[in-house]
């Protein structure tokens, strides 16, 4: 299937329908290396390593190195094929900032992450993809949800943030943390959660 234009930024890949380059008043495009912007419309797809997202328009300044992709948007992390977990990771949120000189996004307004049994829904989520670490928070009269699904039932976590490698399915709930499993409601200010043992502590 033509995916129509296709640009690549740093490590970024990105396809599109339509894509408009500007420069500074006054500044030949040519000229203005470095200070350029990219707006890409009607449907977008960015891809780097694992990571393929898709949203309705991409913002890319030369000046920031960062690429804002917005709204409604729908991210797949493949896994690697070195992790414990081979369970894809699903991200959707209202936008997605990809920063082109490193592995990071940020994903911004009603995030929620889906990986296997775990799923966690916040404000604002920085992923490392080269680590497969999320580290997810919300504003102060909003804190962040986590629930783990097992044979045994659900677990819920909430705390002020909580930070996910998924490629092992470890979780660390960081600050005014409330765990309840089934009957049973237990607080802290950190809490460790490893899949490979099924308990947190």
């Amino acid at each position: 299937e033509d995916e129509g234009l296709i640009a690549t930024v740093s490590n970024l890949t990105i396809y599109g329908s339509q894509a408009n380059l500007s420069a500074p008043d006054g500044v030949m495009i040519a000229d203005a290396e470095g200070q350029r912007e990219a707006n890409f419309e009607e449907g977008v797809r960015v891809v780097r390593g694992r990571l393929d997202a898709g949203g309705r328009t991409l913002e890319y300044s030369e000046a920031t190195g960062l690429g804002t992709l917005a709204p409604d948007i729908n991210i797949l992390v493949e896994p690697s094929p070195t992790s414990n977990n081979q369970d894809d990771v699903t991200i959707t949120a209202d936008s997605v900032t990809f920063d082109v000189d490193t592995d990071v996004s940020t994903s911004r307004g009603d995030v929620l992450l889906i990986n296997g049994s775990q799923q966690a829904e916040a404000q604002e989520l920085i992923y490392e993809e080269a680590r497969d670490l999320a580290k997810l928070s919300s504003s102060d009269d909003q804190r962040v949800r986590a629930v783990r699904q097992s044979e045994d039932g659900e677990l819920v976590i909430v705390a002020d943030e909580l930070r996910s490698l998924t490629g092992n399915d470890s979780l660390l709930a960081i600050g005014n943390v409330v765990i309840v499993d089934g009957p049973i409601r237990s607080m802290g200010d950190v809490v460790y959660f490893d899949d490979a043992t099924d308990r947190a502590e």
